[in-house]
């Protein structure tokens, strides 16, 4: 499994600030000292997008990054306490 160490699953996500129901991926997980945490990354934010395309599972995650080349960056647009953010993380080589 690639390890971006984003969501192992994807779920409806609830955004509790507003009431609304918001596709993505909710993050479970984020390892000590990875590239996503250092990018800001948290437990209960929600992908929404990355490099543009909209991420509505793991799995759409996961064959995004296995598609780009080791060393480069993805741009994650999330759902970060209720409020829209972008990151952008670098990938390992």
């Amino acid at each position: 499994m690639m390890r971006l160490e984003p969501a192992r699953t994807a779920v409806l996500a609830i955004d509790m600030h507003r009431g609304q129901q918001q596709k993505g991926v909710l993050v479970t997980e984020v390892a000590l000292g990875s590239s996503a945490m250092k990018a800001g990354l948290q437990r209960g934010d929600i992908i929404t997008k990355a490099n543009e395309q909209v991420i509505s599972s793991a799995t759409d995650l996961e064959s995004l990054i296995q598609t780009m080349k080791s060393s480069s960056q993805i741009k994650l647009e999330v759902i970060k306490k209720g409020k829209p953010t972008t990151l952008v993380i670098d990938l390992p080589s």
